[in-house]
């Protein structure tokens, strides 16, 4: 497996990491810059995908605690 490089694409408040394969140099700075362009095309969370089914994305245990089903998102 290659190594990766963390990239963030936003601000050091609201970070969005993404990875890109670390051998890509020369060409590295051409990719980030790229990704940086085009950043507001990533979905960031589940909010941000509009018609996402919650039945795919949301996995829940059928486990009970107490009185209480544990769910988890």
């Amino acid at each position: 497996m290659d190594e990766l490089k963390e990239v963030n694409l936003d601000i050091v408040k609201n970070p969005h990491p993404t990875f890109i394969n670390a051998n890509l140099s020369p060409k590295k700075k051409g990719c980030i810059e790229l990704l940086m362009k085009y950043r507001d095309i990533f979905s960031w969370s589940y909010d941000e995908m509009l018609g996402l089914n919650l039945t795919v994305a949301i996995h829940q245990l059928s486990i009970i605690n107490g009185t209480k089903l544990v769910k988890q998102a």
